[in-house]
């Protein structure tokens, strides 16, 4: 990985644990950041079971399973370039829960894999 080091995307209460993400995973984000040219700033990576529960994750959470990050985004600028990185180096499923009206401000962007399908979903509206 050129943009990112494993310990970005440890769980709080496993140090060590970004080595669990998966590899595809990590080389779409990192390609993801490369097209983007800002940084992305992870906010979640791997979780364990217990701080998955801590934080309200779901049980079958892709964060459990190392295909899961959390990205923080500061305006719709930076939100926007994220997004079209992200759908370019290959998240192409957008949530259909997520409305992606750029007028809105959100605080981040999950991006996951999830039964073979690569996912972009914004989150957290202030």
């Amino acid at each position: 990985m050129q943009y990112f080091t494993l310990s970005e995307f440890d769980s709080p209460d496993l140090p060590g644990s970004g080595s669990r993400m998966q590899p595809q995973f990590l080389d779409m984000l990192d390609d993801a950041r490369d097209l983007a040219g800002i940084p992305f700033i992870v906010n979640s990576g791997y979780r364990t079971v217990a701080h998955n529960k801590e934080v309200g994750g779901t049980t079958n959470s892709s964060h459990l399973v190392g295909c899961a990050a959390d990205i923080a985004v500061r305006n719709s600028s930076q939100r926007f370039i994220i997004v079209a990185s992200l759908i370019a180096v290959g998240f192409t499923r957008i949530d259909g829960n997520a409305s992606f009206d750029m007028r809105r401000a959100y605080d981040g962007i999950t991006v996951m894999c999830h039964d073979g399908n690569w996912y972009v979903i914004q989150r957290k509206e202030k």
